[in-house]
């Protein structure tokens, strides 16, 4: 049989993401690749998006133009539509955070074939986790009103994952004040209280210290340690394979 040639290896992709320059992001016309463009590159690469991005902050073309994308791929494409809540983030134009603000607060998708696993649908645990990457997108505003939403979701919003995300991040992007922790403490519900001190990652801590950090929480807060995984038993040696 003729061989086929053997394709680049991991590194040398992981390479040339890094080396290859980003899309242009000028105008409403350059979203889409720039957008591909980020989706594709490495973590190293973080600032010199957010430096592009910041570039446009005042262009509302560009926000609309990242609020379509994101409408494109939400329902066909979930990373991309991840991808794209991060860059209206990073933008911080008030037309990207307004639509950002009415987008968490959709209802949840019910009904549909239920995950066992997880107790929802797929549609329901999709949408979940873009509100919140959403809800940390926010928070990352800094703005007055995105301030008020984030400490907003973090008491009100029906889904805890988003909840937790909420609090995390507008802490983190008060730069976790006595101010800041006191305000949430308020809008918390009595028994989330514990989320005033989840632990966060920053870019440049490693995941042993992480961990440690982790365990300490989990150890202060033993409700929150999830149930240990349970065995599943065969119902009877006839199902064992042969």
């Amino acid at each position: 049989m003729p061989r086929h040639p053997v394709g680049p290896s991991p590194a040398e992709l992981a390479g040339r993401r890094q080396s290859e320059p980003l899309p242009p992001l000028a105008q409403a016309g350059d979203v889409a690749a720039f957008v591909s463009g980020a989706g594709a590159a490495p973590v190293s690469r973080r600032e010199e998006i957010r430096a592009r991005i910041q570039r446009v902050q005042a262009d509302a073309a560009i926000a609309q133009g990242l609020i379509a994308e994101f409408r494109a791929a939400e329902k066909t494409d979930h990373s991309r539509a991840l991808v794209i809540l991060s860059l209206l983030g990073e933008l911080r134009n008030p037309v990207g955070t307004a639509f950002l603000i009415d987008y968490v607060w959709k209802p949840l998708p019910t009904g549909g074939e239920i995950i066992a696993e997880l107790g929802v649908s797929a549609e329901h645990e999709d949408m979940e986790r873009l509100q919140v990457k959403a809800a940390n997108a926010i928070a990352y505003a800094r703005t007055e009103e995105a301030s008020r939403t984030a400490l907003e979701l973090a008491g009100r919003h029906p889904s805890r994952a988003v909840r937790a995300e909420a609090a995390s991040s507008y802490l983190w992007n008060q730069g976790g004040s006595d101010e800041a922790r006191r305000l949430l403490s308020q809008y918390l519900r009595r028994d989330e209280q514990a989320l005033l001190d989840r632990p966060v990652r920053d870019v440049g801590m490693s995941g042993e210290e992480f961990n440690r950090l982790l365990g300490l929480y989990l150890k202060r807060n033993p409700q929150l340690r999830p149930p240990a995984p349970q065995r599943t038993r065969k119902a009877s040696g006839s199902e064992r394979p042969s």
